[in-house]
């Protein structure tokens, strides 16, 4: 009888080792998935962190472009006053002319 038991606690044994051979070999598959997961993760948060840094420049390049277009706009504005006070100083003249040629 001992030596039945004996063959019974080996065999027990032997199916033990074989249970926890295939979890681990499970658990080394959910590794390796999770491995995977991470990667995919990895890659999108590449092309997210891709993504914000181009907004970040275009936000940039259009606050530049927008300064750039408020200096041409103050630029024409003082252009136009010059040639408005241009304009109004030939009227003037011209008025003056008109005067004294009716003398």
């Amino acid at each position: 009888m001992g030596a039945m038991a004996s063959v019974e606690c080996c065999i027990t044994d032997e199916d033990r080792m074989r249970d926890y051979n295939l979890m681990i070999k499970k658990e080394q598959e959910k590794a390796r998935d999770l491995e995977k997961h991470c990667d995919r993760i990895k890659k999108d948060n590449t092309k997210v962190q891709e993504k914000i840094s181009k907004l970040q420049q275009d936000t940039k390049d259009l606050s530049n472009l927008k300064l750039q277009q408020k200096e041409e706009i103050r630029t024409k504005k003082v252009e136009l006053d010059r040639l408005q006070k241009t304009k109004n100083g030939l009227e003037s003249e011209l008025k003056a002319l008109r005067r004294d040629l009716k003398k």
